[in-house]
């Protein structure tokens, strides 16, 4: 801030990314094809440490509900001024349980905290050519 500017205060804030409900199912139960070509495409971008494996096929979206239930709840203790999240919000454009789900963590936010949803390409359906 400049000399003439007025100081509004200090606050906080939180910003999520990614809970992107319904990923784990349909990146869950791939073939070893599938697993090795993963593999050579995260090999060549800049991931650190990332270990591609098969694992059991999911259904549903309980483990980011989960983890998405949890980072608001930690917002709940920190009790920042607002929350963003940003997308992707859902894996799956058209899936109202998925949008739905994700409204009802987001309502778990208490009263005071202000949340601020912003879209991400999975949210809006442009990785299937919609705009």
């Amino acid at each position: 801030m400049t000399d003439n500017t007025p100081n509004r205060g200090d606050f906080t804030f939180m910003q999520l990314a990614d809970p992107q409900l319904g990923m784990f199912a349909k990146i869950s139960d791939r073939s070893p094809e599938d697993v090795a070509a993963m593999r050579t495409r995260f090999s060549r971008m800049p991931y650190h440490g990332v270990d591609i494996r098969p694992v059991r096929p999911i259904t549903g979206f309980a483990p980011e509900t989960g983890l998405f239930t949890e980072a608001v709840q930690t917002a709940n203790q920190l009790r920042p001024a607002f929350v963003v999240v940003c997308g992707d919000i859902v894996y799956d454009w058209d899936d109202d349980p998925q949008a739905n789900e994700a409204r009802r963590i987001g309502g778990l936010l208490d009263e005071g905290i202000d949340l601020h949803w912003v879209a991400g390409n999975h949210d809006v359906g442009a990785d299937d050519g919609h705009r």
